[in-house]
């Protein structure tokens, strides 16, 4: 589902209130990458599939690079912006050091 609704609202049109925020899209980028990042990477450490952390980090930046040429040739309104896969891999980035820090204690799965 988590899937479905970044690839909905990367690919629509939405009206949002103007933030005053120097890069606050590119920190929405970094927060909503990071969350795709843990929910790819616990059901890989659920089924015991290997390197479980590095194929939801690539599995999310590939994920981000599509999207990203999905905006630039089947939308209007939206761009490709090279800075937004750079966020999109900084929040992937950032949490795989968050989960090979701290990923047991956070993922107890039986």
């Amino acid at each position: 589902m988590y899937l479905g609704l970044i690839t909905y609202l990367s690919l629509t049109t939405i009206k949002v209130a103007k933030v005053n925020v120097s890069n606050a899209d590119k920190m929405v980028h970094i927060c909503i990458y990071a969350v795709f990042v843990i929910l790819l990477y616990i059901p890989l450490v659920k089924y015991k599939i290997s390197n479980s952390i590095f194929k939801a980090f690539i599995a999310a930046v590939i994920y981000g690079i599509i999207i990203e040429i999905l905006q630039d040739n089947f939308t209007v309104n939206r761009q490709f912006d090279i800075y937004d896969i750079i966020a999109n891999t900084l929040g992937s980035c950032l949490t795989v050091v968050f989960l090979i820090i701290k990923g047991e204690a956070i993922v107890k799965i039986k």
